[in-house]
């Protein structure tokens, strides 16, 4: 059900409450993003937001657990995964003050919580042959010795532009603020003179460069191309082992090809 008096919120102020009421930038862009997988696969059209109201609750909790169980069965998406795509969904029912979803219900449906204490981050032995390899291109390069060494989160990578780099000339590093334009999450952190090289040698290899772009916005759109890369970097040099490792793994190795040892990443408390 949605407002008790029967007024009806349009999409525009759907969409207001639903992006006004999120704490900084980077979750706003998540929750959209995930927002709209779920419009598409009821396949309503991007900006219709009111029609995710036009459900009977009964109707429309179905239609979610379907969902819940498609991510699950048919994309086999991680329980991490499909638990922050439904966080969005709750969100925005809360927002627009929808009433009769049983939360608790829909929940019942996730798959069974990952077990992450096999993961391991790469060794330093397989991030010299991710580096040495001839198919590594200058922007594959610039990928890993960034996350190697900066300890950057991997959704901090489409949102780095060039204004985010300031070089510190006395070390040869480059210091990184990292989501600049939120107040909530901004941080600063730094990258080896390995690392800065390799963006220096990638952003050269560039034409029709835009100082407002950084090396890899342009063409890493999205976290999952990201992923992309790397699987395809991983299954180039064999490490085929490898693939179910998670990126942000990469931010374990902060010191592991570093040449400034005593540089450590500021993190906000």
């Amino acid at each position: 059900m949605t407002l008790q008096n029967d007024y009806k919120l349009t999409s525009q102020e759907l969409y207001r409450r639903f992006n006004s009421s999120l704490p900084s930038e980077v979750t706003r862009e998540y929750y959209h993003r995930w927002l709209h997988y779920f419009m598409d696969w009821l396949q309503i059209d991007g900006e219709e937001y009111d029609r995710l109201l036009d459900y009977d609750p009964r109707i429309l909790q179905s239609k979610i657990i379907d969902y819940v169980i498609w991510m699950k069965d048919e994309k086999k998406l991680s329980s991490s995964s499909i638990k922050i795509r439904i966080a969005a969904l709750h969100h925005f029912y809360d927002m627009a003050e929808y009433e009769g979803l049983k939360w608790k219900i829909i929940e019942k449906f996730k798959p069974e919580s990952d077990i992450v204490a096999e993961d391991r981050p790469y060794t330093k032995e397989e991030i010299a042959k991710m580096l040495d390899n001839t198919l590594i291109s200058k922007r594959d390069r610039g990928i890993i010795l960034l996350f190697a060494s900066s300890g950057i989160r991997e959704g901090a990578l489409t949102k780095l532009t060039i204004k985010d780099l300031t070089p510190i000339e006395k070390y040869n590093i480059y210091m990184l603020t990292v989501y600049r334009k939120s107040k909530r999450d901004k941080y600063i952190t730094f990258c080896t003179s390995e690392a800065r090289k390799a963006i220096d040698d990638y952003l050269q290899s560039v034409t029709n460069l835009k100082m407002a772009l950084f090396l890899l916005r342009i063409i890493v759109s999205v976290v999952n191309t990201y992923v992309v890369c790397i699987t395809s970097i991983n299954k180039a040099i064999g490490f085929l082992s490898c693939n179910a490792i998670p990126v942000i793994s990469f931010g374990i190795l902060v010191n592991a090809i570093s040449e400034v040892n005593a540089i450590v990443p500021i993190r906000p408390a």
